[in-house]
């Protein structure tokens, strides 16, 4: 477990995909001018995104989960949603056979 209380390994199977998904979006976001200054609020202490504003990243992250891509690691065309519901399913595999890991590499 972490610090926190959380559980460590659904978030270390899940940071692998943290600079092609999330670090990625967020770049796009802002560079497209999707997310502007109109769909962010102050309000306890903080800046949130109104629904508007969530709205557009929802829809977006969903577009980003279902682009196909070439991998390089499954040997055909998939998407990133699928190779995030195939990474526990591949860690379990490189326990028993660690010969056989192979890090997700975004081609």
């Amino acid at each position: 477990m972490s610090e926190d209380g959380r559980w460590a390994l659904p978030l270390d199977l899940m940071e692998t995909f943290r600079p092609v998904l999330v670090e990625s979006l967020t770049l796009r976001l802002f560079a497209w001018r999707v997310l502007q200054g109109e769909h962010f609020e102050t309000r306890d202490g903080g800046v949130f995104l109104n629904t508007a504003g969530r709205r557009a990243l929802w829809e977006h992250y969903g577009q980003r989960l279902n682009r196909e891509f070439l991998s390089e690691h499954a040997g055909c065309r998939t998407t990133l949603r699928n190779r995030i519901a195939q990474t526990p399913l591949n860690f379990k595999t490189c326990l028993e056979r660690p010969e056989l890991f192979s890090p997700f590499r975004l081609n």
